[in-house]
């Protein structure tokens, strides 16, 4: 109901022009709103079926389901959860095969949107690796705060590539991510929604392709083979400082001297970039941006059924497990214990929602 209200609103209430008279959309989200592109991708094409293109492009939202490093699962309950909510828009393609349960898998969910995809996602993802690293050695010193590898140990490094062959399976192994119109770049950089920033966006590069020039290339393409548009991670080093993507520190690269602009030609491919990225770029911002709207309002509905389930202290974060930092001792410590706490990734660590504290009456 909440999101059928917001694109009733974007579609019929506000002011032109609005998504009635779209002709391009591209569907996107980061972390949980990556979840949510997954998830509506198919339920949202339907609501714009108006529209002639509609692609999505999922930031950070490609979460694995499995068990963590020391034995315990990751995912499991938080979607078990979600799925009260937003059970109506799981793809029937999903449903009619294998069970419900098994579509909140963002791995299984993948393999049934019918929408094309360019998943956006690192093979090294920080947020998804402090929570499968959770109550062991790797999370500490490790998995830090400077978002690179250079305190970690070999054996560590060992362990994030264990991580890194589980993630790049449950991706490949998918029949969509080699099908006609679909693409992905993966890259090999400790960080998590890096893609949403400027920096990012323009200076990560694979196959000598940065990520905008590789999404524009899908974007503007029209069923092309999925190779075409795919750009892979490589596996970390064993020997110090690790990285194996030197555009992961593009912060820290010598600024590229800049170049006399060419003459101008109306048919010069690069003028032509220049031309319609802004537009572009601003199609990508107001689809985020209502995805961000149905993120909030969805919060809001969490927020009223824990004032119906009566329980003191108990507050309402992201659906993602991740870990809480021990400030005092730098180390990550689990929000997790028996009973399943959860905490939302972000400036304020302290908001946790105990999910085993939930009662049925309240859904």
């Amino acid at each position: 109901a909440i999101v059928d209200a917001v694109f009733h609103h974007l579609i019929h209430e506000v002011s032109t022009p609005n998504l009635s008279t779209a002709t391009e959309v591209l569907l996107g989200g980061g972390s949980a709103g990556g979840i949510a592109c997954f998830i509506y991708a198919d339920y949202i094409r339907n609501k714009l079926s108006h529209v002639p293109k509609f692609k999505a492009a999922p930031v950070s939202g490609f979460f694995l389901s499995i068990p963590s490093l020391t034995g315990s699962l990751l995912g499991h309950q938080v979607f078990q959860y979600a799925k009260s909510f937003q059970a109506a828009v799981i793809t029937s393609l999903c449903t009619n095969i294998i069970s419900e349960n098994e579509c909140w898998d963002i791995a299984e969910t993948y393999r049934y949107v019918s929408v094309p995809i360019f998943v956006i996602n690192s093979a090294y993802d920080h947020y998804a690796l402090r929570d499968w690293a959770r109550d062991s050695e790797l999370a500490g010193e490790c998995l830090n705060d400077t978002l690179d590898f250079t305190r970690c140990t070999t054996s560590q490094v060992r362990d994030l590539n264990k991580w890194y062959t589980i993630f790049k399976q449950n991706l490949t192994s998918s029949p969509k991510f080699t099908a006609n119109g679909n693409g992905a770049f993966i890259e090999s950089c400790l960080e998590h929604v890096a893609a949403e920033s400027a920096g990012p966006y323009i200076n990560y590069v694979l196959d000598n392709t940065s990520l905008r020039n590789a999404l524009r290339a899908w974007w503007e393409s029209d069923n092309q083979p999925a190779a075409s548009h795919t750009f892979m991670p490589c596996e970390l080093s064993l020997t110090a400082p690790h990285q194996c993507q030197p555009s992961c520190a593009f912060d820290v690269l010598p600024t590229p001297q800049p170049t006399p602009n060419p003459t101008p030609n109306p048919t010069n491919q690069d003028d032509d970039f220049k031309t319609r990225q802004a537009d572009f770029d601003t199609i990508i911002l107001i689809v985020c941006a209502a995805v961000a709207g149905v993120s909030i309002m969805f919060i809001g509905v969490m927020l009223w059924l824990n004032n119906l389930s009566n329980q003191d202290g108990v507050r309402v974060a992201n659906s993602l497990p991740v870990r809480r930092k021990d400030e005092e001792h730098g180390t990550a410590a689990s929000t997790a214990p028996s009973g399943g706490r959860y905490a939302e990734l972000g400036e304020d660590d302290s908001k946790i929602f105990d999910y085993s504290e939930m009662k049925d009456s309240a859904l």
